[in-house]
């Protein structure tokens, strides 16, 4: 998908239209954003304790 080309919010957001999901999936993945959206880190950092 991004390999040789430069990925940016609409990029992705067409992306994820194209994908086969409800729609209410398709906007969960839409509103994540790097300030809102900490993946398995919240998660690897209790693995650590």
């Amino acid at each position: 998908m991004t390999r040789g080309k430069r990925v940016d919010a609409a990029g992705m957001q067409a992306f994820i239209d194209s994908l086969a999901l409800p729609e209410a999936e398709k906007n969960r993945l839409k509103a994540m954003t790097p300030a809102n959206y900490l993946g398995r880190a919240t998660a690897m950092v209790d693995e650590l304790k």
